[in-house]
């Protein structure tokens, strides 16, 4: 887990030149998977969206799911972090889910049913030609 997160910071450059606006808007159908600091220490890792960044490394979004570890926060709520918390990203053009480095490391270890619809739309490569 920790190499694909790991992979997936090194083309987060990419995907935030692809899939952000010009003021700084992911576009649709892109997330964010975030690590927040939780009380008693580690951190929940958390998908947001939308998301929008200031370019130095500001990040505001929403929770995309509803935490376990995170306080009185709920999925909806507003949350701040900055690009180190980041340690995964997600694009859905409408056919398949490009990136999801860490998803695609957890398939295997899915029940059957959930791993084969998830493979199916998982990419064959994280990242598109091109990028």
């Amino acid at each position: 887990m920790n190499a694909a997160m790991a992979e997936a910071v090194t083309t987060l450059p990419a995907f935030l030149g692809q899939q952000t606006d010009n003021e700084g808007y992911g576009q649709p159908g892109t997330m964010l998977k975030v690590a927040f600091e939780v009380e008693g220490g580690g951190a929940e890792i958390i998908w947001v969206a939308p998301f929008w960044t200031d370019g130095r490394g500001n990040f505001v979004a929403q929770l995309a799911n509803e935490p376990n570890f995170m306080g009185n926060l709920h999925v909806g709520d507003r949350v701040q972090f900055t690009t180190d918390m980041i340690r995964d990203w997600s694009w859905h053009d409408g056919r398949q889910l490009w990136g999801n480095y860490t998803t695609r490391v957890m398939v295997p270890h899915l029940p059957a049913n959930q791993a084969a619809s998830i493979s199916e739309l998982l990419s064959d490569a994280p990242v598109p030609a091109g990028w």
